[in-house]
């Protein structure tokens, strides 16, 4: 166990420890990542015709000193002012300083690092430094020198596009020193200096100035392969029937029409975040899979070689409409009904369908475009009444693609209450002859014509006045009678009463005179049978 130990500490110091630190982005370095070196201040080659640099110089027409394109092959590209270059170095800059602070980590020694984002300081790279791992490395410090001893290793799939450092202050590289990755120090006083046979794989961008002597600097490849799908389905269009644009930030980067697989190529894009979009097409979504995000963004880095494919589904147009209709009860005062004590139907040219009613959200139906009429099962308890999209009277018209509600409110009808006739007291409808609506209590006389009806009743009562009688002897003697014609009975009817019609009321005197005409009759017959 112990001789373990031993190996494994050994292997420590001799390469050091594997960091692992939190995500790292690539800055977009949009179409000028392809300069090799860049300063705000011009650049300076101490030795002529020894320092070779395989890319482009931009110099801010400061211009450049003992540094020449062919045929000495110095400057493998173009010598320039490098427009737009200081623009992208200081958003770069800010990005890569955003992603801060990392994790605290020293230079010095032989190290072992994923990617990531690292705290370096003011330490000395002197010795082997790793990098393990696709992926985006980010070194923030002041001032970084390296030693001679100094050598940067790519393994693992680790890329020097992706390598890049922030300094605030300068980076000086001793001679014979190998090391990779972007190196930006874009603030006041803050150089880049290669001292003799330095060699950088990567790019050197700085504020003020750039000194080689005796140096190689090679601008890596650092683009990246898009391939772009179109599938259409549903209709029988076709992917050239539509224009994919691929942009990159606010730069437009070019439009193509749509292919099915393997697609559209893109090739040479720079490290950095892209949108694909389309124009709008009538009766299409778009949707995107693949490394596309669902917004058909997607974020490439240096050697990338990734698919989107761009999704075309056909809609059919909408001819219909959704009609919801709502029931509302409204018992205050003793209703018990509830919305599904109603049949409610919905109607248009020809009966559309019925159902009972529901409370929020309601019941829906699917309608063609055109007029319909809501209405109800009649309850004589209940009064009905429209709200939302429906009239008044319930109708409503359903254009292509309505969404449209109806509300009907049934509320109970109270009955009188009170003392009187039948335990209630009412008012009766006052007609001038008669009542041919519904009730006699509606407040209504019904819509039939009145036709006023008069009653003649003549009433011949006919009294006989009958003499004393004689007693004789050995009868009992009784005092004269006399016959006197009776009353009319009472009838204990209530005043509410007097308001019934009059032929009812000429029947009943009738019926009473008949009555009373028997009663004399039978008595005057009682009376002759005595004697």
């Amino acid at each position: 166990m112990k001789k373990v130990i031993k190996i494994f500490m050994s292997v420590f110091a001799v390469f050091g420890f594997v960091a692992t630190t939190i995500a790292a982005t690539a800055p977009n370095l949009w179409s000028v990542g392809n300069y090799a070196i860049y300063s705000d201040a011009g650049v300076t080659n101490n030795t002529p015709t020894t320092t070779h640099i395989w890319g482009n110089v931009g110099h801010n027409g400061l211009g450049t000193t003992n540094l020449l394109i062919d045929p000495g092959q110095q400057v493998a590209g173009t010598i320039d002012v490098g427009a737009g270059v200081a623009t992208v170095m200081w958003t770069a800059y800010g990005e890569l300083l955003a992603q801060g602070p990392g994790t605290s980590f020293d230079l010095a020694g032989n190290n072992i690092i994923e990617p990531g984002v690292y705290d370096v300081g003011a330490t000395t790279l002197n010795g082997n430094l790793t990098l393990s791992g696709a992926g985006v490395y980010i070194f923030i410090g002041t001032s970084v020198p390296v030693a001679a001893s100094a050598h940067m290793i790519l393994t693992n799939g680790a890329n020097a596009c992706n390598v890049y450092r922030a300094l605030t202050t300068r980076m000086h590289i001793v001679g014979s020193a190998k090391i990779v990755g972007t190196i930006i120090t874009a603030v006041g006083g803050a150089d880049i200096t290669f001292w003799d046979w330095a060699v950088l794989t990567g790019r050197a961008w700085a504020h003020t100035a750039i000194t080689l002597i005796n140096n190689q600097i090679t601008e890596p490849t650092c683009t990246a392969t898009l391939n772009v799908i179109k599938s259409v389905t549903g209709s029988s269009a076709s992917p050239s029937d539509f224009v994919v644009t691929v942009n990159s930030g606010s730069s437009f980067y070019g439009s193509w029409f749509g292919t099915w697989t393997p697609g559209t190529l893109y090739t040479g894009l720079f490290p950095g975040i892209y949108a694909l979009f389309e124009g709008f097409y009538t009766w299409y979504n778009s949707s995107f899979t693949g490394d596309c995000s669902s917004t058909g963004s997607i974020t490439l880095s240096a050697g990338d070689n990734k698919t989107c494919t761009v999704m075309n589904t056909y809609i059919p147009p909408v001819t219909t409409g959704t009609l919801h209709i709502i029931k509302v009860v409204n018992n205050a005062g003793g209703g018990t009904a509830v919305p599904s004590s109603f049949t409610v139907f919905v109607s248009g040219s020809a009966f559309y369908g019925s159902g009972f009613g529901t409370w929020t959200p309601g019941t829906s139906y699917i309608l063609n475009t055109g007029n319909y009429v809501v209405d109800e099962i009649a309850n004589s308890s209940y009064t009905k009444t429209y709200a939302g999209d429906c009239s008044s009277t319930g109708s409503i018209n359903i254009s292509t693609g309505d969404d449209l509600t109806c509300t009907i409110t049934n509320t109970y009808i109270i009955p009188p209450s009170g003392g009187g006739w039948g335990g209630w007291s009412m008012v009766k409808d006052n007609c001038p002859v008669w009542d041919y609506s519904p009730s006699y209590y509606d407040g209504t006389c019904g819509n039939t014509p009145q036709y006023i009806t008069t009653w003649t009743v003549t009433v011949t009562t006919t009294w006989t006045i009958v003499a004393p009688a004689t007693i004789t002897t050995g009868e009992v003697s009784t005092s004269p009678e006399t016959i006197v014609a009776p009353k009319f009975p009472k009838t204990w009817l209530s005043s509410e009463w007097k308001t019934i019609s009059w032929n009812i009321l000429v029947l009943i005197g009738m019926f009473a005179v008949a009555s009373t005409s028997f009663v004399l009759i039978f008595k005057k017959l009682k009376v002759e049978g005595g004697k």
